[in-house]
């Protein structure tokens, strides 16, 4: 009995045909399968985007429709991805090692430059499929930085300026848009609240602006959303 005919069974409930070995043989299957979905869906979306699908926003919606892939991590599969094609270009033989690695895996190797791959690989002391997530992640930041990592930025010296300003995101992002609604109920925390809200949007985008590769999924899904509220706009000044 094959592997997709024992699936099958298992999955209409028709279990009592089924001998121990059948069951185990079926449950190693979905295993391996469900091992290399990531990296099958980086590569596939990778290649829609580059050679069949590329207008942006029609892809995005491909993507959401066929693969419920949606938002950031669409953008970050998209990205490991790009890089799985780049490596084919230089060696398959590298592409099949990155291949069956995790998605978190891929992602820290991400930042290694393509032409810099099999190099990395060679410096390790055991295979990466071996490795753990923290040490992979590791090793990429001794390659990267082989005299030391440098200092992060001083980001608890801007945060004194903004005490609390993470927990305050977090806290925020917690509520339920219907009790905000309902919180904005005058004038005046109607105006704070554009306002907080125009500085926040401003420097999310600043940020996308200064990144090499900005993430377009979250910047598309932005445009329909404001898209959106300008409609509302202008249906709230319709009614004056």
């Amino acid at each position: 009995m094959g592997d997709l005919e024992i699936l099958a069974l298992i999955e209409r409930g028709e279990l009592t045909a089924l001998s121990r070995e059948d069951l185990t043989l079926g449950a190693q299957f979905c295993l391996r399968v469900s091992a290399k979905t990531p990296s099958v869906l980086a590569v596939v979306v990778a290649k829609l985007r580059k050679d069949f699908i590329t207008d942006v926003t029609e892809w995005s919606a491909y993507c959401k429709q066929n693969f419920g892939l949606e938002s950031s991590y669409l953008h970050h599969i998209h990205k490991v991805g790009k890089y799985l094609h780049s490596v084919t270009c230089s060696t398959l033989k590298v592409y099949a090692v990155l291949f069956h690695l995790d998605f978190e895996k891929l992602r820290a190797i991400t930042q290694i430059p393509v032409v810099e791959i099999d190099n990395f690989i060679r410096q390790q002391t055991k295979p990466l499929a071996k490795m753990t997530r923290a040490e992979v992640r590791a090793a990429v930041n001794r390659f990267l930085h082989p005299e030391g990592i440098p200092a992060a930025p001083a980001k608890q010296s801007e945060q004194l300026l903004l005490p609390g300003f993470d927990k305050w995101l977090e806290t925020a992002i917690g509520f339920e848009a219907e009790s905000i609604v309902r919180a904005v109920d005058d004038d005046d925390t109607a105006d704070r609240s554009y306002r907080a809200g125009c500085l926040l949007l401003g420097a999310a985008l600043d940020y996308q602006r200064r990144q090499e590769t900005p993430d377009t999924v979250m910047l598309l899904n932005l445009k329909t959303a404001l898209l959106d509220e300008v409609l509302a706009i202008e249906n709230i000044l319709a009614q004056e």
